[in-house]
């Protein structure tokens, strides 16, 4: 997917399709975001984050939340960084012009990235931007309708989870411990649910709930973005 990015940037548009095309068709997709947060967390033990500047901008207007990162958060955004990548290779070629392609071929290996991403990338990036992007693909398909509703089932996971997380900023709490454990052992994904069960959070929406997100919402209701985006 990276390749087929990088062609694409550089105006190869053949080559950009010849490696969209092998990345459709591969047996099985990694992107290695656990085992490499495994090895940079354990790096992380023995450094001390540096304390939080009171006199920084965002510090000023948030002193509630103004408090040095754990090794955790600083683990977790490294590696964002570097994975979310593969995610957005092939936009330019599966969203042109944020519409899925004419090109049918074009859109069928889209769809065939984008689900081997969802079914084998359990991270919080990989269902944010995977799932969005299928249910964008597949918005005049028979199978748009599932794609539309696993995606709004993602949604309240992560809006709940984000809940849990904003409201014990101290990280302290015993299942914030088991979040990063379960994290390692399955993946984010799992992790999140388990820690809404473990929280007596509800793991499933309401059958008739819509996030407030104009985005989310248009997404879920028709497979398209708002006009604005």
């Amino acid at each position: 997917m990276i390749l087929s990015g990088a062609a694409h940037d550089s105006g190869d548009a053949a080559t950009a399709r010849t490696e969209l095309a092998r990345a459709a068709h591969a047996i099985d997709y990694h992107e290695h975001a656990v085992a490499t947060y495994a090895l940079l967390r354990t790096a992380l033990d023995s450094w001390n984050p540096p304390a939080a500047d009171p006199s920084q901008p965002w510090c000023k207007q948030n002193p509630d939340r103004c408090m040095s990162a754990t090794r955790d958060e600083v683990a977790s955004i490294s590696i964002a960084s570097v994975v979310a990548m593969q995610y957005f290779s092939p936009q330019a070629q599966c969203l042109p012009k944020a519409l899925p392609p004419a090109d049918a071929s074009l859109r069928a290996d889209c769809i065939a990235i984008y689900r081997q991403i969802v079914e084998r990338d359990r991270s919080y990036f990989a269902q944010t931007y995977a799932l969005a992007t299928l249910v964008r693909l597949t918005s005049e398909d028979a199978d748009g309708a599932s794609w539309r509703e696993r995606y709004r089932r993602f949604v309240w996971t992560r809006s709940r989870w984000q809940a849990l997380v904003a409201a014990d900023e101290s990280k302290a709490e015993p299942s914030f411990a088991e979040f990063f454990r379960t994290m390692l052992e399955a993946d984010e994904l799992p992790a999140m649910q388990a820690m809404l069960f473990v929280r007596g959070v509800a793991t499933d929406p309401p059958a008739d709930w819509m996030p407030d997100k104009d985005y989310e919402r248009s997404l879920i209701q028709t497979g398209h973005v708002p006009t604005r985006h």
